[in-house]
């Protein structure tokens, strides 16, 4: 056992075997949905020459997951998770079996796009936090940060592989031929939760009589849907951590929308790939490292010290090179792993079995609901406010421009150098309120059940399901 409590390498592969087994199949399915998104965008700009297509297509996405949330971690909670999985990932794969078919058969409409990606985010709805919940059933609580941290690697080791791939693909056989391909790799998905045991939480008895009618029934699920956000409302380190993160997830979620267009007002495509790509292999090296460390004893430190770093490298973004945009990206993308494996941690092992899907769907709410906030709020903000202000003789040209330069994209850079630090800030605030600094010691640690799958032990009722109509 290491100092911080985290079992030796060795004897970790042993205990991770079953989520080792899960993560290999998603991490497959990871990579076909990449090569999908990358030739999607490809076929999106295409047809529509469209920045506006984007945004729809994004709002497409993070829409029906808002709406759904609260209801599908209620489900979690109830269902098997494991054959939630399995139906999820199969639904997937067959929603994307049948766009290629219409793709291959020439019966296709950019507006296609924007109906299946709403109905993938519908299934995501369920499938996120059914995930969260199985990982949490079946890895030992020593493990937590091992696991997060390989979780973490799927979406990067995508970014890399699949645009280079899907580059190919797209010239030969097509948008239709990619999404076939995507849909087969869900079957490594499926085929990696058929072969693991998952265990459920037990499920409270029921001391409603089954005639009682759906309106009861109706109010009972809607008083279950509820209860997640009311286990994070009544611990106050919780809902601080929850709050310091969602800022954090707004002020960084306006680099997507205004990265590409500072850095091309000054480079060419072929640099600003190279920063995409220095993005991808500095988050899959971060999220190796979690996952053969396994993150900080003390978790809430790991998480503000990684803001702060992202905090100052966002601020770094103003400089006008590329070298030094794309290391700081890099050490940016490197340490995202180290907030969001300890902060993950945190949330797993304070929330109870029984309440792990619908806490992790309220956590996912509150943090995809910044995301359109800030895209829709960027481009306009850039524009109309701090590129004027940042062109030769305009009214920051000999001050913020003596120091970042003037000229277009420059009002992009001093918006991300003041972005920068609104973050350092928040983690700083985050610090600075007890009872985030102290939510591992104030907040009890809930039961969990034995790595080898076995029921999970009695426990005190948790306060807010008996207050719960």
């Amino acid at each position: 056992m290491k100092p911080d409590g985290t079992p030796p390498l060795r004897q970790s592969l042993g205990e991770l075997r079953p989520f080792l087994i899960v993560w290999a199949g998603q991490l497959v399915s990871a990579l076909g949905s990449g090569l999908t998104a990358f030739a999607v965008a490809v076929v999106v700009y295409q047809r529509t020459g469209s920045a506006e297509a984007f945004g729809l297509l994004m709002f497409a996405w993070i829409f029906p997951a808002l709406v759904l949330s609260p209801v599908a971690g209620a489900l979690v909670d109830r269902w098997d998770r494991r054959r939630l999985l399995i139906v999820a990932d199969t639904g997937s794969g067959l929603l994307t079996l049948a766009t290629a078919a219409l793709v291959l058969n020439g019966h296709f409409e950019v507006w296609y796009l924007f109906v299946t990606s709403a109905l993938a985010s519908a299934i995501a709805s369920f499938q996120d936090p059914a995930l969260t919940a199985a990982v949490a059933a079946i890895v030992p609580r020593s493990q937590y940060g091992r696991a997060i941290g390989l979780l973490q690697v799927m979406q990067p080791v995508s970014m890399i592989v699949a645009p280079v791939i899907a580059g190919v693909l797209i010239a030969t056989i097509g948008l239709g031929g990619i999404m076939a391909i995507d849909g087969a790799t869900y079957l490594a998905a499926v085929g990696g939760l058929v072969w693991v045991a998952i265990p459920s939480p037990r499920q409270a008895p029921s001391t409603e009589d089954a005639a009682a009618g759906a309106r009861a029934a109706l109010r009972r699920f809607v008083a279950e849907a509820a209860v997640g956000w009311r286990f994070v409302r009544e611990r106050p380190g919780l809902l601080g951590l929850l709050v310091c993160i969602a800022l954090v997830n707004f002020w960084v979620s306006f680099v997507n929308p205004l990265l590409a267009p500072m850095v091309l007002s000054f480079t060419t495509p072929v640099q600003f790939a190279a920063v995409q790509a220095s993005v991808g292999v500095g988050a899959v090296l971060g999220g190796i490292a979690m996952g053969a460390w396994g993150g900080p004893r003390n978790r809430i430190a790991g998480v503000l010290a990684a803001i702060v770093v992202i905090g100052v490298t966002m601020a770094g973004l103003g400089i006008r090179s590329i070298p030094v945009i794309a290391g700081l990206l890099f050490v940016w993308a490197a340490v995202s792993p180290l907030m969001l494996t300890s902060g993950m941690s945190i949330w797993m092992t304070k929330t109870p079995q029984e309440l792990m899907g619908r806490v992790a769907a309220v956590r996912r709410m509150v943090l995809m609901s910044m995301i359109p906030v800030a895209v829709l709020v960027a481009g306009p903000l850039a524009e109309r406010v701090f590129e004027p202000l940042m062109m030769p003789g305009a009214a920051l040209a000999a001050s913020a421009g003596a120091l970042i330069g003037v000229g277009k994209g420059r009002g992009v850079a001093l918006m991300f150098i003041l972005l920068g630090v609104l973050v350092v800030l928040t983690a700083a605030g985050g610090w600075l309120v007890p009872s985030i600094r102290h939510v591992e010691r104030d907040v009890p640690d809930a039961p969990h059940p034995h790595p080898d799958g076995e029921p999970v032990p009695e426990a005190p009722p948790v306060p807010e399901l008996a207050a719960a109509d």
